[in-house]
């Protein structure tokens, strides 16, 4: 639940400031609640402990408040909360919280509201549990799907699993994902995804040939392809710069492509990126693609994508304003990470990986490895925090990349004649 801007600057004006750093504890499980906090700048973690056993229950940024229950059931807190960044926040102690409730009626609406909304949510997570359960123990093993004969498990997709499959008439190899589709989010999901691959036609997007629903799941039959995915490479070591034009120059083009037709990826990460046997780079796995100021289906408190890689702004609210800008700053950390053998930003926890996104300058990756100035200079570009400061499109960034990589180039075999066999040459009788 979001509160109005007149909500917020009223809140601020009876409010008084304070800030935590990373680690401080705004309050305990458990506790009295006798503060309620509107966040200004940075991000909180809510989460609940149980016999020893922590479980985060969710991630709030600027513009939330966080506190107000235990103020308004009077039973304590029901949750911890603890800075993730350097936090600024306003506080209102409870006789002031009081206060500034009974004498604006607007304030007790959007705590209905906001009420309301975190009780559907509940019945809504608890339900689909359920219903997942249900259908999980009643299900069969998959052996087939469509008409695909499914042979092998080949990897785990975005929203589902790849098999290697074979198609039942015509012997045709193909790779197949399957998905559950228990929702109807789910199954809007795999429509969209089977209608943006459909329009995504280029040498460098695996290609989608037939998809459908069958009882409980969805499935997509694609190429089959055989190579390697760079997070497979990146295991023998990180990339030599003369191998960064032939991964990502090809995987540049591939989204410049899907961004002309006003679609994001959402999810570019070395996973996402295949070499083919023959050197054809493949971009993999737009199952969490949107188009731009298209449908969005995440739900309040989650966001889709891998946390390593996903853009500030995708963290902290604003991405649909800066969509065209997102994938460049993933693509930024998969080539930071295809050099220097890490991400900018390597944390254990969740949470710090995404305040580092939002809060921290990474350190050159020429600090790691052997870069040259050009093409560090790119790197740091796309990983800017503002989405403005990246390149105006792919196509700019093509440019760039194409004058910071050195063409290498092959050098062609002196043939030594020596190493052929002797022929006899055609005689004269002159």
């Amino acid at each position: 639940m979001s509160w109005s801007p007149g909500d917020l600057r009223l809140i601020i004006s009876q409010a008084k400031r304070c800030e935590f750093r990373l680690g401080d504890v705004l309050f305990r499980q458990g506790q009295s609640g006798d503060e309620v906090f509107l966040i200004r700048r940075g991000l909180v973690e809510i989460y609940t402990e149980s016999c020893g056993v922590r479980r985060r229950l969710n991630l709030r940024g600027r513009g939330e408040i966080i506190g107000e229950m235990a103020l308004l059931d009077g039973e304590g807190r029901s949750a911890s909360a603890i800075a993730r960044t350097h936090v600024v926040a306003r506080s209102l102690g409870r006789d002031a919280w009081d206060n500034l409730l009974m004498s604006q009626p607007q304030l007790i609406r959007g705590l209905s509201r906001q009420l309301s909304q975190r009780l559907r949510q509940l019945q809504s997570t608890l339900g689909t549990e359920l219903d997942r359960r249900e259908q999980a123990a009643s299900r069969p093993l998959l052996n087939s799907i469509g008409p695909f004969r499914l042979e092998e498990r080949i990897a785990e997709g975005g929203m589902g699993v790849i098999y290697k499959g074979r198609h039942q008439f015509t012997g045709q190899p193909r790779a197949v994902k399957v998905l559950p589709i228990p929702t109807e989010e789910q199954k809007l999901r795999f429509s969209r995804e089977c209608e943006t691959m459909a329009r995504l036609i280029h040498p460098n997007i695996v290609r989608i040939d037939s998809g459908g629903l069958e009882g409980y799941y969805a499935y997509v039959s694609m190429e089959l392809l055989e190579g390697e995915t760079l997070e497979r490479r990146l295991v023998r070591g990180p990339l030599r710069e003369s191998e960064v034009r032939r991964w990502f120059m090809p995987a540049v083009e591939a989204l410049a492509c899907a961004q002309r037709q006003g679609i994001c990826h959402r999810d570019v990460k070395p996973d996402n990126l295949f070499m083919t046997l023959d050197g054809t780079l493949k971009v993999l796995d737009f199952g969490i693609a949107r188009r731009v100021s298209g449908p969005q289906l995440t739900v309040d408190g989650r966001f889709f994508g891998t946390p390593q890689y996903l853009a500030p702004e995708r963290i902290g609210g604003s991405a649909q304003s800066h969509e065209r800008q997102s994938d460049q700053y993933s693509l930024g950390v998969t080539l930071y990470r295809a050099l220097t053998g890490q991400c900018p930003f390597e944390y254990d926890d969740v949470a710090e990986v995404l305040a580092a996104h939002l809060h921290h300058e990474p350190i050159p990756p020429s600090r790691w490895a052997a870069v040259s100035a050009p093409l560090e200079k790119c790197i740091m570009r796309l990983l800017a925090k503002d989405p403005l400061r990246r390149y105006t499109d792919f196509e700019e960034l093509s440019k760039a990349l194409e004058q910071a990589l050195p063409q290498f180039t092959t050098p062609t075999p002196t043939l030594d004649l020596t190493l052929l066999p002797r022929l006899d040459r055609p005689h004269s009788d002159g």
